[in-house]
């Protein structure tokens, strides 16, 4: 930008706020008039050596009406989308696939089980159970923005966000118990039947292996450094599960700080207490089988650190390949769930 030309502005800016006014709103209006300027200002040799006040605000409003594309956006401005009532029936069976990983019958089966009938909705929202349920199953299926589920909805982004978080609120506080510790595990004879099935390959009464999960997610806004995870180099928060040979998730645990170890998540769980009345004599302990991280201890086998025989290199090698099943587990959330991939849609909160 020509040197005289901001020389003049200032000037016009100095005379505006009263000369020694305030220089907040002198600089504002300085940076204002500085980003409306288009690229063909005119030269030092189109101005005169003294310009007005007036001639220079008309200067600068001729060359700025020439722009064709405006350089401020109001990005304030609402999404527009058409309201209208949803009905299941619009979506063909396929598009209610891939929206929300269900088919139709399904859908009218999950609100029956999740009893979604009976969620509280607060700001006076009152959904039909069906759209509330298509609502959750789609956001969680895709990472996308809310204003991008008006159009499909009919509804505005604040009312599908409520739903969201009601919806989600009432699961996890009627069936969160479930993943804490499965009913399955109230019997020890389908663990028994799991650690034989283990035996048949190697020697080793495992019942189930065990791993730790680092779920990343935005930078909070405070304690930055107890959810930081340097070898991932994110902020997150970890999760510790257990996964049959079947390929279920018995118990999940957390969250914990990001920052914590697989070891030390372990020794917080209150799955020991659980394992420890489950195996109690006369019955047989049996254990679950971890990564190098973890130490043996009750309920819990790790690998060979330096196996010295055949027989404890195959016990290394072929439980290790076996523990892969828990990393499954968590990689088919993430690809059924694409929601849960996206870490800067993951938020702690205070």
């Amino acid at each position: 930008m020509p040197c005289r030309v901001i020389i003049a502005l200032i000037d016009a800016a100095k005379a505006l706020v009263g000369g020694e006014g305030d220089f907040f709103v002198f600089v504002v209006f300085v940076i204002y008039l500085a980003s409306n300027l288009p690229s063909n200002l005119p030269t030092m040799d189109d101005l005169p050596n003294h310009v007005a006040l007036e001639d220079l605000l008309a200067v600068v409003e001729e060359l700025a009406g020439d722009d064709e594309q405006p350089h401020a956006r109001d990005f304030g401005a609402p999404y527009e989308y058409t309201y209208r009532t949803w009905s299941l029936g619009e979506w063909a069976d396929s598009n209610t696939w891939k929206n929300t990983r269900f088919t139709k019958p399904q859908i009218h089966d999950l609100v029956v089980l999740l009893r979604l009938d009976e969620v509280e909705y607060n700001a006076g929202v009152a959904p039909d159970p069906v759209m509330a349920c298509c609502v959750f199953l789609r956001r969680l299926a895709f990472s996308c923005r809310w204003c991008d589920f008006q159009e499909l909805f009919g509804r505005f982004a604040g009312w599908l966000s409520t739903v969201f978080t009601c919806i989600t609120k009432h699961l996890n506080e009627t069936f969160g118990y479930l993943l804490v510790w499965h009913p399955h595990l109230r019997s020890y004879r389908r663990l028994h039947d799991f650690a034989n099935a283990v035996e048949l390959q190697c020697h080793a009464r495992v019942w189930g292996f065990l791993d730790g999960h680092f779920e990343e997610m935005s930078r909070p806004d405070h304690r930055q450094q107890d959810v930081y995870l340097g070898h991932s180099k994110g902020h997150g928060l970890k999760y510790q599960a257990a996964v049959a040979p079947d390929g279920v998730v018995y118990f999940i645990e957390g969250p914990f700080e990001g920052k914590k170890n697989d070891w030390a998540m372990w020794s917080e769980s209150r799955a020991i207490r659980r394992l420890r009345r489950m195996m109690a004599a006369p019955r047989e302990c049996l254990y679950l089988y971890g990564d190098p991280a973890y130490s043996c201890t009750f309920g819990v086998c790790a690998p060979y650190r330096r196996p010295t025989d055949e027989a404890e290199v195959e016990f290394n090698n072929h439980l290790s390949a076996q523990r892969i099943s828990i990393e499954h587990a968590f990689g088919r959330s993430w690809q059924q769930w694409n929601y849960l991939a996206n870490s800067q849609q993951l938020h702690s909160g205070n």
